[in-house]
């Protein structure tokens, strides 16, 4: 993707940093918990139930039922607004530099996603990556998080 490398390389051509995550992402989920919770567990069906933001809300929603705060949809709220983000092409820059980010609806719409989770109680409340978030996927506390796919 060239876009990613070109954001690496400074204006006089050295290239400072090196791209990662420029792969597509996907749901990861446990399907033991959708399960239980009687959501679909099947890859496809889920892939056909949780078409947007709303839908994968409404599964936290279910999820939420079953296990009360055991279990939680997602992990925390920085990946939930990252991954909205990461959907949208209108963020914080134009391509001349110029500051949008206080205008952008696709922020706004990131930040309000990010935030109904908060309020819906979908929230593990892990941060990424930790021990702590390694064990919480592990025992269930975390159902499902948006990760890199390949």
């Amino acid at each position: 993707m060239e876009w990613k490398w070109n954001q690496g390389i400074t204006p006089d051509g050295k290239m400072i940093a090196f791209p990662m995550d420029t792969g597509p992402t996907a749901l990861f989920y446990r399907s033991d918990l959708f399960e239980q919770a009687g959501l679909p567990s099947d890859p496809e069906k889920v892939s056909a139930s949780i078409r947007t933001w709303n839908d994968y809300m409404a599964a936290g929603e279910q999820l939420q039922q079953k296990f009360g705060s055991r279990s939680f949809l997602a992990d925390n709220i920085v990946n939930v607004y990252n991954q909205v983000l990461a959907q949208h092409t209108n963020l914080y820059f134009k391509p001349d530099g110029s500051y949008i980010g206080n205008q952008s609806p696709d922020i706004r719409l990131g930040w309000k996603t990010a935030v109904d989770f908060h309020k819906k109680h979908l929230l593990a409340n892990a941060d990424g990556w930790t021990p702590e978030w390694n064990a919480s996927v592990n025992n269930g506390k975390i159902a499902s998080f948006v990760g890199l796919s390949g």
